[in-house]
């Protein structure tokens, strides 16, 4: 059940970042506000989730293996 919870998460994210900042869309908002070093967001994003540290950098990374991820199985079908 927590893993689907995290999925809708990651989710709304990548939505919010989309429509509200015409972010690219497998691109979370964490992860793009680790990507274009915007402190006040890092610091407020990495505040409200206190419990998981660095979560800004970590989600960036999180997106930059996803994209591997997906390059790697491009290229299997190329």
């Amino acid at each position: 059940m927590w893993a689907y919870i995290v999925k809708i998460g990651n989710s709304l994210s990548q939505l919010l970042n989309v429509v509200f900042l015409n972010g690219y869309p497998d691109e979370c908002l964490s992860g793009r506000a680790y990507r274009t070093d915007t402190r006040w967001a890092i610091v407020t994003i990495d505040t409200i989730f206190f419990w998981d540290e660095d979560h800004c950098k970590s989600a960036y990374m999180n997106d930059l293996s996803y994209a591997g991820k997906v390059l790697a199985r491009h290229k299997e079908l190329m």
